[in-house]
């Protein structure tokens, strides 16, 4: 398997079967609850999980809702939530086609209608009409006298009024419904929404589920290849596939030769370096260099607040030689500011759609300016 499935036809799920096993019992004990919200960091299989939850409760309706008065005893839970790919479920959803299950995402814009959805733009936010339109199909009867689910994908990019439009359903859930909420930062959910939430916590995945992971979406890979994209994933298999498709290797090693020249910064090198930015077709490699970016100021930052190590961080020894030396020529105070007004320039880069490769040029002149600081913490 060399493709990225999407959520809704992947038949696999590894990391998490705690998780699962959770759901499972619920579902088993007839005690289901109506809305359930799935966190954790971007890309670990929170929206693999909640399709293969949702798959699983579409091909077996028996216990259709906690609100069952002639239930039977407890049924003997399965050992996962797994549902054959040859299921008429299973298929009807990976094609996009079961009538009892919505799901809700950012929507593209319109401009990018041709585009492959990949590299398609979305919109910021879910908005009040994407969460009103999963309301009246969670109202409806379900057409196969099962469950009726709905699923959002990405509930804290939700904008004011559709939050407050999901709430009123979660007040006031139909029978036989479950509502899905996938969320990479739980905090930014009103608490009204999230206390009536039975909530799950993914987490990272470890090393060696990585690697198989890698192994079976990117096989052409080698093993140094596999082993270093692992160490820059942070746990999440959906970065390690973003930072293989984007030239994340290539990226990574420039932008760290370049930091290990500060004070002193290569401007034909900085040049050579942001070009790669200049064409739409590199969204993915000019992603990969701002996360990058980010995550490094991020742990500089963090460390020095924990007065720990950039190992500790999660940095091979020799990044890691690269950034403490780094943190060292300026205050945490300074490299805090600096990693703010990165940060602000990205998201602008983003929204307003600067030039990013002399946003690029700017974000490494704010790192130049700040390693000649001499401010020492």
């Amino acid at each position: 398997m060399t493709a990225n499935p999407e959520p809704w036809q992947n038949s696999g799920l590894l990391g998490h079967a705690e998780a699962e096993r959770h759901l499972l019992d619920a579902w088993a004990g007839g005690k289901l609850a109506h809305g359930w919200l799935l966190t954790g960091p971007r890309g670990i299989g929170k929206m693999t999980l909640a399709c293969r939850f949702a798959r699983f409760l579409l091909a077996n309706p028996e216990r259709a809702g906690d609100d069952d008065l002639f239930a039977a005893e407890p049924l003997p839970p399965p050992d996962s939530l797994e549902i054959s790919e040859e299921h008429p479920v299973f298929r009807r959803i990976a094609s996009g086609g079961h009538a009892d299950l919505h799901i809700v995402e950012r929507g593209f814009a319109d401009g990018d209608a041709d585009a492959e959805r990949a590299n398609r733009k979305r919109h910021t936010v879910i908005s009040v009409d994407d969460i009103r339109a999963a309301c009246r199909s969670m109202a409806l009867t379900a057409s196969e006298g099962g469950w009726r689910i709905v699923i959002v994908d990405g509930a804290d990019e939700m904008n004011t009024n559709a939050a407050n439009a999901l709430l009123k359903l979660l007040e006031e859930p139909p029978a036989r419904s479950v509502l899905i909420l996938v969320a990479h930062s739980g905090g930014r959910l009103p608490p009204t929404i999230a206390s009536r939430c039975c909530r799950l916590r993914l987490r990272p995945l470890d090393p060696d589920t990585l690697s198989e992971l890698m192994t079976m979406y990117r096989p052409q890979l080698d093993g140094d290849a596999r082993r270093r994209l692992i160490g820059l994933a942070d746990g999440s298999i959906g970065r390690a596939l973003a930072l293989a498709d984007g030239e994340g290797l290539a990226v990574h090693d420039d932008l760290m030769a370049l930091l290990a020249g500060l004070p002193d910064l290569d401007t034909s090198a900085a040049h050579e370096f942001t070009r790669r930015f200049g064409r739409r077709e590199t969204d993915l490699a000019w992603q990969t260099a701002t996360d990058l970016i980010t995550r490094c100021l991020n742990r500089m930052v963090s460390a020095g607040a924990r007065q720990t190590g950039m190992v500790a961080m999660g940095f091979d020894p020799k990044d890691a030689e690269c950034l403490t030396r780094l943190r060292g020529m300026a205050s945490l105070d300074c490299w805090l500011s600096v990693w703010e007004k990165t940060s602000g320039l990205f998201a602008q880069a983003h929204s307003v759609h600067l030039d990013r490769r002399q946003v690029m040029l700017d974000v490494l002149g704010i790192l130049q300016t700040a390693a000649r600081s001499g401010t020492r913490p």
